[in-house]
């Protein structure tokens, strides 16, 4: 898989996608299905991401993956509601706390092999926040 940039939209269109699929599971007691062929060609790249979830500045649920094997739309849906319901450190979220619930969205890029002989070595090697 190769890296791509999300735009403004794409971005703004998973965190709806988010919150819909926690109202989703809520209200029908069932997971939200989506298409990804009806979202942008980024939307549908096998990616990995963590959805987190915060309630007044409070860590509330966050379930994610490692490794990309899904499109990242479903990925994300999938994720929202494993964060909201099935975080085993948290009670499932209820419907008086989704108005102020906080959604955060992740996306990771592939992960890449270092190599290195001493750990001094590996230090220098990891950069956190580069492609590169």
């Amino acid at each position: 898989m190769h890296s791509f940039e999300l735009t403004s939209d794409d971005k703004s269109q998973l965190l709806v996608l988010a919150r819909q699929s926690i109202n989703h599971y809520l209200s029908e007691d069932r997971p939200l299905q989506v298409d990804a062929t009806d979202y942008s060609a980024n939307l549908q790249q096998l990616a990995a991401s963590f959805v987190t979830l915060h309630l007044h500045e409070q860590l509330r649920g966050c379930i994610g993956a490692l490794e990309a094997y899904q499109p990242l739309v479903t990925d994300v849906v999938e994720h929202a509601r494993g964060a909201a319901f099935q975080d085993p450190r948290f009670n499932p979220i209820s419907k008086t706390e989704t108005n102020d619930l906080e959604i955060e969205i992740s996306v990771l890029t592939p992960s890449q092999q270092i190599e290195f002989q001493q750990y001094e070595q590996l230090l220098e090697e990891i950069r956190p926040g580069t492609e590169d």
